[in-house]
């Protein structure tokens, strides 16, 4: 088969053209974060926690302090998140942050944590007995804790940690996964971490 004169120049034709191509897909830069999103995902885990609550008849108390997670409750977990995600979720502490009031559904009440610890201690009693705190709160069925998410470096994707105290009886804590969509950071997956009780 004969080939023309240019036939030699079509390989760098078509490098050339990838090469401009390419230049014209300059890579995303990361998704800025701010308070903003700590408050989109957590008000994205309220709306989670809407639809599928504990039981029927019963609310949980979410705490507007986030949950801070500590070094000893990193081990003896049911599913472990990657390393960097650990340390990244022990590095947000909440240092003075609070979740906004709200009671997006009858299921979910945000709730003033320095209240509901004076409430439990009311009782002095070690460990505490809770029951000052129920009988304040009948219908309350768990005292939930959310933690400031840790961010992925491209800043559309986070886990948060959601734990569960069930009145001294035993506890359970859950990594969610979100990512950033147009309408907003949506719950995309959940993640049993533990079930411990007491």
């Amino acid at each position: 088969m004969s080939r023309g004169p240019l036939s030699g120049l079509l390989p760098l034709l078509a490098a050339l053209g990838a090469l401009c191509a390419c230049g014209d897909r300059q890579p995303r830069a990361p998704a800025a974060t701010s308070p903003d999103d700590d408050i989109a995902i957590f008000n994205a885990l309220m709306a989670q926690a809407c639809a599928r609550p504990i039981a029927a008849g019963l609310e949980t108390a979410v705490m507007d302090i986030p949950k801070a997670l500590k070094e000893e409750e990193t081990t003896g977990w049911q599913w472990e998140p990657p390393a960097e995600v650990v340390a990244s979720l022990m590095r947000r502490q909440s240092s003075g942050a609070r979740w906004p009031a709200s009671s997006p559904c009858a299921a979910q009440r945000v709730m003033d944590s320095d209240r509901v610890a004076e409430i439990v201690a009311s009782d002095h009693t070690d460990p505490p007995s809770y029951a000052p705190f129920r009988a304040a709160f009948p219908n309350v069925g768990a005292i939930v804790r959310i933690s400031l998410p840790a961010y992925a470096p491209d800043g559309n994707h986070a886990m948060a940690l959601r734990t569960y105290d069930y009145w001294g009886v035993g506890n359970a804590g859950e990594i969610v996964e979100l990512r950033r969509a147009a309408d907003g950071w949506q719950a995309t997956e959940v993640h049993n971490a533990w079930i411990r009780t007491l």
